[in-house]
């Protein structure tokens, strides 16, 4: 058996860059096969973590390890082709992104110049959010992640290794156990924070920190079965989280300890032959693996971009397309821009300080500049503007008895001092009650009705479920609102989106518009419910004894962004001059079991149900409006817009009149 040096190039790991990187590339394009692919993130940290300190344990042992060196290493590595990329984003961004999409690229820029994406994005929506896959840059969040590390690791080791190999593993084993201990405790209760954030992260790099000190400091002459064993155990523990771990799933957590651990194990392994070697160090594979960089920097704008002009990709060919693109310049950032910048005979250690710093400074100027920009919405016609211009939603209802409180006794406070026995009503739900909110409110308002709102995004107004990834603040507002419309009666309007988060699943138009995010579905105590319809038939019913409910059913989902969908076609004059619809019978389709429900629970004499496809929707002609009489009926691809919140309102009213809970609001706007 030939054992290998302390520390040489070894070719497998460039083919596990290969594995880490298509999977990454297959989970965004929403190839449901590689529902885990995200967790190829993590074993890049791993890979990074073994690399680094491997590279400075064998200088630190010569007695020539530098700190200006080790940054000027990794600033050719990463600053050419990464600023490249930024490059060409901005570039294309001119010609396909909206004013707000300029201004949220901006912060992103200034985020990758700071080395502080991670944060920036963590202070947004989520990585497993549906609009995450619109940012041409959300990606950049690891490579500030790693940055972050290198800023800190070498200094670290450097103090560290003085006080012995032991002593030093012990530390880093410790800082570990922290890490992973923070990333477990943070995850449920802040899950960005958790994804994002360095400290929650670090104990993957330092996996394989940990790894590189163990083979730096022990031959590890493994027999050929236990190299056999242990690399194919840790190629299984990788392959199966790539397929069987999803965007529902807590992480980084104990459910990030199988790619990890499987890297780790790989690295250990693999390194003096074996099976798994074999197939890592094939030359296909350690190709890819090379350009695995600029591969994964190229692939997330060309895929959003790809989001962004599209407005239905009926047979199915956008991601295949954007995928072979983001392959072609990936080798072009590999051939022309990364190779070139490593060759030390071409650009000198000062050239690589000075051209960092200035692409730095430049990017950061930019992306402050973008984000205090208009968007130069100058480039759209009067018409598209009229649209991207509009109300960011459905004018949201605003005033004192739209409460935000969530803490009992604060909330208790406002009810009681907003509510007027005999003269109040309830809107409760999650943003769709937010958006119908302002229409709701006019029509009240016009009545002398007191409208008490209580809503909260992506959450289900109804109590002993809740959805994967529900936040705290959902769990705590649906264990009071029960008690509080018990202790203060009036009528209750529910607004949901009851077919999302009855069943789970993204809606899929069947027409291209398929809706991006992760399968949510229903849990109880950490079980997922078997019959999630009766679940929340039950609580309806159970609700209705206490109070009147007026319950509006699943607005009808769209499957596109109406509002980008519709500006883009007028913008580049693409497409039929018909209004934007949808296929009745897909809605009818995904929303069958939810309609049943609706039409079991209308027999019940507390239980008003408002019927919204009808108002968009026709039996003659099989479709549903996306727009009408020129202006679009949604804010996106489920909220809906003024013009049909205004009709969801109306509706809600004319039941409440029909069953003598309110004056006829009708007679009284005359």
């Amino acid at each position: 058996m030939v054992v290998l040096p302390a520390f040489s190039y070894r070719p497998e790991i460039d083919g596990l860059r290969a594995v880490a990187v298509v999977a990454v590339i297959l989970y965004h394009a929403g190839y449901s096969l590689f529902s885990g692919g995200f967790v190829g993130v993590d074993v890049f940290f791993v890979i990074s973590g073994y690399l680094i300190c491997s590279l400075i344990l064998k200088d630190l042992d010569q007695g020539k390890f530098s700190f200006l060196e080790f940054w000027e290493r990794r600033a050719r590595r990463i600053f050419p082709a990464l600023f490249a990329m930024v490059l060409g984003t901005v570039l294309i961004a001119f010609v396909l992104l909206f004013p707000g999409d300029i201004k949220r690229l901006g912060s992103s820029m200034a985020g990758v110049a700071t080395f502080l994406s991670n944060i920036v994005f963590s202070r947004q929506t989520g990585y497993f959010d549906a609009l995450s896959e619109f940012k041409p840059l959300i990606h950049t969040w690891s490579l500030s992640v790693e940055e972050q590390f290198y800023l800190v690791f070498p200094i670290l080791i450097f103090a560290l290794w003085k006080l012995g190999a032991r002593r030093a593993s012990a530390i880093f084993a410790g800082l570990l156990v922290a890490s992973f201990a923070a990333a477990e405790l943070t995850v449920h209760a802040y899950p960005d924070i958790a994804f994002f954030y360095p400290h929650t992260r670090a104990w993957e790099l330092l996996s394989g920190v940990l790894a590189a000190i163990f083979l730096h400091r022990i031959p590890a002459n493994w027999s050929a079965s236990t190299r056999e064993i242990g690399s194919m155990a840790g190629f299984m523990l990788v392959f199966g989280s790539i397929f069987w771990l999803d965007s529902t799933t807590p992480f980084p957590s104990l459910y990030a300890v199988p790619p990890v651990l499987g890297t780790v194990m790989i690295v250990l392994f693999a390194r003096d032959g074996g099976l798994v070697r074999s197939v890592l160090a094939w030359k296909p594979m350690v190709a890819i693996g090379l350009a695995s960089y600029s591969a994964y920097l190229w692939h997330q704008p060309v895929f959003a971009y790809a989001r962004h002009l599209y407005i239905a990709d009926p047979s199915g060919i956008m991601m295949p397309i954007a995928i072979l693109i983001s392959a072609g310049l990936a080798y072009l950032s590999w051939r022309f821009v990364e190779a070139p910048f490593r060759d030390r005979s071409l650009f000198s250690q000062k050239q690589i300080f000075v051209g960092s710093f200035i692409t730095l400074a430049v990017t950061f100027i930019i992306g402050v500049g973008l984000y205090f920009s208009d968007g130069f919405v100058g480039r759209f016609s009067p018409e598209v503007r009229e649209l991207i211009d509009g109300k960011a939603d459905a004018g949201g209802l605003k005033g004192k008895c739209i409460i935000s409180e969530r803490e009992p006794d604060a909330l208790r406070a406002k009810i009681e001092a907003c509510y007027e026995p005999g003269n109040t009503i309830y809107l409760i739900g999650d943003s769709h009650a937010r958006s119908i909110s302002q229409a709701v409110g006019k029509i009240a308002g016009s009545n002398n009705l007191t409208l008490i709102v209580l809503w909260e995004s992506g959450c289900m107004p109804v109590q002993n479920v809740a959805r994967t990834r529900q936040s705290e603040t959902c769990s705590k507002l649906k264990a009071q609102t029960r008690q509080l419309t018990r202790d203060f009666p009036a009528p209750v309007i529910l607004s949901s989106r009851w077919r999302r988060f009855i069943q789970g699943d993204p809606f899929n138009n069947r027409e291209g518009g398929q809706e991006f995010g992760p399968s949510m579905p229903m849990v109880a105590d950490g079980e997922l419910v078997d019959n999630p319809v009766k679940r929340v038939e039950f609580a309806l019913l159970d609700w209705s004894e206490d109070v009147p409910l007026v319950v509006i059913d699943t607005i009808p989902e769209a499957g596109w962004l109406v509002k980008r969908a519709i500006a883009r076609r007028r913008q580049m004059s693409i497409g039929p001059d018909e209004p934007l619809t949808t296929s009745y019978d897909a809605y009818l389709d995904a929303n069958r079991n939810v309609i049943a429900m609706f039409d079991r629970l209308e027999q019940n004499e507390a239980i008003s149900v408002v019927r919204t496809a009808p108002m968009v929707c026709s039996d003659n002609t099989g479709r549903c409006l996306n727009e009408r009489d020129g202006e679009a009926l949604y804010i996106d691809d489920d909220h809906p817009d003024w013009p049909f919140s205004r009709d969801i309102a109306a509706e809600v009213f004319e039941q409440l009149r029909e069953r003598e809970l309110v004056t006829n609001p009708r007679k009284s706007e005359k």
